[in-house]
């Protein structure tokens, strides 16, 4: 990870990067992607000033760079006071695969309009005097907002109550199983509205969260660095990582996809960007991928020029070997992502077919 102040790569960063004299590196945010020329290790003007006018950059602030491999950064941008700035989510046509639930909401509501929804809900459900818990809480059902907008907004009345307005700092969350994530406590600058924000997205993936979930947040803990239980209600139903998940959903170690005339005209097959994302998978340029008859296959990963990760030459072979079909249901485990990636591959036939 490198933390910058202006838009001069340090020298010595560039042994991490594996590539020799890069003359370009791809910008990522919630905005979107830039492509930005690099001239003698610094960002040129091609590219890093549309960057710097989108965000807003100014005399004081700090970026912080996440190599995810092939000269490709995941940027987060801090201000003096070291809380990181606020952005609208990208452009939901950016992402191939979005739920009709986003897509009606973008169209009909506005973000601030979600945002209200979700608060008044959550102040009038509020901290429930028959609770079972010890300490406060309150009740949350995740509406459309909190995915395409990567947050989960917090009552007024609730942050008020127990100290939680006007603070930028790391939280923690757990869960009834002991595992926990970091996060970040953040507030609107225009409306003082309390919310999580970085760190959510990730908490929502690990935690098959959906949009109609209902679950609550119980503050264990308001000080320097606040926590919260994440307790699930029995309306909701966890999914086991073992269950049957429906094609084109994913688990953090697993996708499955349902196979289409596509993947075999072109020989390739896509992984899902967020599983890419969260697995690290952009530094890999090759896999091995081990079949339900124990053989193991070499395959090569390509990126678009939209930076979408996709498995290429082999998958031919791969795929005429275990007589895939447009229909099959496929599924990718990960089973080791160190020096060098590997997955495990399992399919079941269209229903038709089954005998």
């Amino acid at each position: 990870m490198l933390i910058c102040v202006l838009k001069l790569i340090p020298i010595s960063f560039f042994k991490y990067l594996n590539v020799e004299n890069p003359n370009q590196a791809v910008l990522r945010t919630r905005c979107g992607d830039w492509q930005v020329k690099i001239n003698n290790g610094q960002l040129s003007q091609d590219g890093w000033t549309d960057f710097a006018k989108r965000h807003g950059l100014q005399r004081g602030d700090f970026l912080v760079f996440r190599h995810e491999g092939d000269m490709v950064f995941d940027v987060m941008v801090f201000d003096p006071s070291a809380c990181e700035r606020e952005y609208p989510p990208r452009n939901l046509e950016s992402n191939p695969v979005g739920s009709r639930e986003e897509q009606e909401s973008s169209q009909s509501k506005s973000m601030n309009d979600l945002c209200q929804d979700q608060m008044d809900e959550n102040s009038v459900k509020g901290e429930a005097s028959n609770s079972t818990f010890s300490h406060p809480y309150f009740v949350s059902t995740l509406k459309p907002y909190s995915f395409t907008g990567y947050r989960i907004n917090i009552p007024m009345g609730f942050a008020r109550r127990h100290g939680l307005c006007n603070r930028c700092c790391e939280m923690i969350i757990k869960d009834d199983e002991g595992r926990s994530w970091k996060v970040r406590l953040r507030h609107k600058s225009s409306d003082g509205k309390v919310y999580i924000g970085h760190g959510w997205r990730r908490f929502q993936l690990e935690n098959a969260l959906k949009v109609g979930d209902v679950f609550s947040f119980e503050l264990i803990d308001h000080g320097t660095k606040p926590i919260m239980v994440f307790h699930r209600s029995s309306k909701t139903k966890m999914v086991h990582p073992e269950e049957k998940k429906r094609p084109g959903k994913f688990t953090p170690k697993d996708f499955m996809a349902t196979l289409t005339p596509f993947n075999f005209k072109w020989s390739e097959l896509y992984i899902p960007k967020d599983f890419a994302r969260l697995n690290g998978l952009g530094k890999y340029k090759k896999m091995t991928l081990k079949d339900p008859e124990k053989r193991e296959w070499v395959l090569y990963l390509r990126k678009t020029s939209k930076q979408r990760l996709y498995i290429g030459q082999g998958w031919k072979e791969l795929a005429a070997a275990n007589d895939l079909q447009a229909g099959h249901v496929i599924k990718l485990e990960l089973i080791k992502a160190g020096n060098t990636l590997a997955m495990k591959l399992s399919y079941q036939e269209p229903a038709a077919e089954k005998k």
